[in-house]
């Protein structure tokens, strides 16, 4: 993957286990091609309109900003605390009905960590488990709920789909491990974040053609669009919920150096601050793990 981000220049560092990342921002002012009149009405400069601001556009696109740093905080809190350990498994817990309430499913979900460190540890006993719960909402409004967890000890931890049913008590459930090749913290990202097409269409999101991508889904061809669930979101919705063991990742700013790997993955996206600023941004990703394993 090519490198965007040139040597010497002022970095954003996240370091979160085996990965790192880089962020270059670039301020570039342009002139004023609006000038604000009160808190309701702005003027075009160069045709003397006035016009009135979307203060709905703007609390919704102020919304999406606030998910998308939350989803950036989700992948680095999953890459420093989840490397396919024997000790680690990915839940996802559903319902048998409708459930749109997502107050409910933080409820329910408190219970059920109770409940399931019970069944675990014995009555009485400290939380023995770490967790990153990540609610989903669903096209037609259901809730369901993703959960990175592992024991405190590092002992094996694994039980059968049926047992932790009966521990949920809601519906169905699926337990899988978390393979050392299995990039979960990308997959999270990308999975609770894009939507189906037919699912945007028929809840009139709003989207540019370039948002929608192909790809391969159980050997079948779908078609989705790009952040589009971030609209389901409830605004200052809580996106997702770490328990207190769970690391941080670590953050500083530096000067990039040489690094002895390529980028795993690069990209840059320029957007508007303001009327009279842009902002370009370059960033590199670094899987050192996988690359110490290639080379064995």
């Amino acid at each position: 993957m090519q490198s965007l981000i040139k040597k010497g220049a002022p970095v954003q560092a996240i370091k979160a286990g085996g990965y790192l990342e880089l962020r270059y921002l670039k301020h570039r002012n342009t002139f004023a091609t609006t000038q604000k009149l009160d808190a309701d009405h702005f003027v075009v400069l160069a045709t003397g309109e006035i016009k009135k601001y979307s203060h709905e556009a703007k609390a919704r696109i102020d919304n999406l900003k606030n998910l998308t740093r939350s989803f950036n905080e989700l992948r680095y809190r999953v890459h420093a605390n989840f490397f396919g350990a024997k000790n680690e498994l990915w839940i996802t817990l559903t319902y048998k009905e409708n459930m749109r309430d997502e107050k409910r499913l933080s409820d329910d979900f408190k219970k059920f960590i109770k409940r399931l460190n019970v069944f675990m540890f014995g009555r009485g006993q400290k939380m023995g488990l770490d967790y990153i719960m990540v609610p989903e909402p669903q096209g037609r409004g259901a809730w369901h709920a993703h959960i990175l967890m592992k024991r405190k000890d590092g002992q094996n931890f694994f039980i059968e789909n049926g047992e932790l049913a009966k521990i949920w008590g809601h519906g169905f459930v699926t337990v899988r491990r978390i393979s050392e090749s299995t990039n979960v913290a990308n997959y999270l990202v990308s999975y609770l974040g894009d939507l189906p097409l037919n699912e945007a269409q028929n809840l009139e999101i709003p989207f540019d053609d370039d948002a929608v991508k192909e790809v391969q889904v159980e050997g079948q061809s779908k078609k989705f669009v790009k952040g589009a669930r971030l609209f389901l979101y409830p605004k200052g919705m809580q996106y997702f919920r770490a328990s207190a063991g769970i690391v941080k990742p670590e953050k500083y700013m530096t000067r990039k150096k040489e690094i002895e790997i390529e980028p795993t993955y690069s990209y840059e996206h320029e957007f508007q601050i303001d009327e009279e600023t842009d902002q370009l941004v370059q960033v590199e990703q670094y899987n050192f793990v996988a690359a110490r394993k290639a080379k064995r």
